[in-house]
């Protein structure tokens, strides 16, 4: 999530733009190597796979699917529609976000038994998806819940891609409305006099991880980077005659410049 940017500055001051540079050096150096966890660290679960639900299905409808479950975890993953939705997102976060929510929709139809590998998405029907939207609904804040309707609707759709439903199957098993509502966004709002301790904090400290890190407070808070964008930077997107930023990772794999100064 963006850190809310502060009003427009005037062109940024040598000394600053000094810092910056420094500070990227140091970052990107430091942090290279462990990149690919911080990344990982950044995405949170959707909550669902905390949970331990009880089974939104009847007991019969829950045999059947058990029964249609045995072999399905044996399915190549090339004609495994869970699978198959996964390797078509287009990052390893939309995976890892998707992967945890298919997740919770297969323990949440089974009472925490079946793996989103063992679940036979292509024998879910409306009755099916219906009791996952009531149960999500029911158990979880609207964008997350519609996080797992997606992921759904779009597994269901790559069964029907596999030729493993009908068109009329999926368009009823996927013909889902959005759960309505919204929560407020986490977190709130630094004051000035915050922001300006915590660069205090970093001209106070005299190792290299004081400019690395009032580099990285400039960029996350003046240029409203995400946190994975920061890590994902390197000394070489910085222009220090234009103040300018190169951020080649952006949400939705879309590069942009923004502006440091």
């Amino acid at each position: 999530m963006a850190v809310t940017p502060p009003a427009p500055r005037a062109a940024g001051s040598c000394l600053f733009g000094m810092a910056l540079c420094v500070g990227l050096g140091l970052f990107a150096c430091e942090n290279r190597s462990s990149r690919k966890q911080i990344v990982g660290a950044e995405t949170p679960g959707t909550g669902i796979e905390r949970a331990a639900p009880a089974p939104v299905l009847s007991e019969p409808t829950q045999a059947e699917l058990a029964r249609l479950a045995l072999g399905w975890a044996n399915v190549p993953p090339d004609r495994h529609p869970y699978r198959v939705y996964l390797a078509r997102l287009p990052s390893p976060q939309s995976r890892r976000t998707m992967a945890t929510a298919a997740e919770g929709i297969a323990r949440a139809l089974s009472g925490g038994v079946w793996g989103a590998d063992a679940l036979p998405w292509p024998a879910l029907r409306y009755q099916h998806t219906a009791a996952i939207r009531a149960a999500l609904a029911q158990r979880y804040a609207p964008a997350t819940a519609n996080r797992a309707l997606s992921c759904l609707r779009g597994i269901l759709r790559e069964a029907w891609r596999l030729g493993q439903m009908t068109a009329e199957e999926f368009h009823k098993a996927a013909d889902l409305e959005r759960i309505q509502g919204e929560r407020l966004p986490k977190g709130r709002a630094l004051p000035a006099g915050e922001i300006k301790a915590l660069f205090d904090d970093c001209a106070a400290d005299p190792s290299p991880s004081g400019p690395r890190d009032a580099a990285l407070l400039a960029i996350l808070y003046g240029a409203g980077l995400r946190r994975a964008e920061a890590v994902a930077l390197d000394l070489a997107d910085y222009d220090p005659a234009a103040g300018s930023l190169t951020v080649r990772s952006g949400k939705g794999r879309k590069a942009r410049i923004v502006y440091a100064a």
